[in-house]
């Protein structure tokens, strides 16, 4: 068995991954084996012997290098705290906890990913208290089903205007994650 490949026993469906560390993950979804492989052909059959010989990683298994980012989300590496937001398609570091809350995500939408799937975004500026709110960002009032998005003033690059979102199909084609709205 080498790393980077994917491997299963003849008698199991399960599909783990070696990581670097020479250590298995559990495939738990094909959406999660996409992001590393773009065929289930490239899984190799093994002996239970040799699966059993490698030992199960500790460390929470990452969106894979092929992973795309949807606009807002939340990404982080294991290895690394640092938490990212994606908005036109640059990785923005969120500087503190108190700044993730104050900006209202949640801590469940962190998504943890591969170094080469951050790598795929340009480093943006740093989050920190002002501008309240990045450009890119999706609001929504409470009690409300508008959407509006954030956007520079064209008329003040100091401030924002929010814009009524019409359509929100248009938007998810866009590659917006409406399941992150402030």
């Amino acid at each position: 068995m080498s790393v980077g490949g994917a491997y299963k026993t003849s008698a199991a469906g399960t599909v783990y991954y070696v990581n670097e560390g020479c250590a298995k993950h559990v495939f738990t979804s094909a959406d999660v084996f996409f992001t590393y492989f773009d065929s289930w052909n490239v899984v190799q059959i093994v002996s239970a012997a040799t699966l059993s010989s490698v030992p199960d990683a500790a460390e929470p298994f990452p969106f894979g290098p092929r992973y795309a980012a949807k606009e807002g989300a939340l990404v982080k590496t294991p290895a690394n705290p640092k938490v990212y937001v994606i908005l036109n398609n640059v990785k923005r570091w969120i500087i503190s906890p108190p700044v993730f809350d104050a900006l209202q995500y949640s801590w469940k939408w962190i998504e943890d990913v591969t170094e080469a799937a951050l790598d795929k975004f340009i480093e943006g500026d740093s989050i920190s208290i002002s501008p309240p709110r990045p450009d890119g960002t999706l609001i929504r009032y409470s009690g409300s089903k508008q959407m509006y998005m954030l956007s520079p003033d064209p008329n003040n690059a100091e401030q924002q205007v929010k814009r009524l979102i019409r359509d929100t199909k248009k938007l998810k084609q866009d590659g917006y994650r409406l399941d992150r709205t402030i």
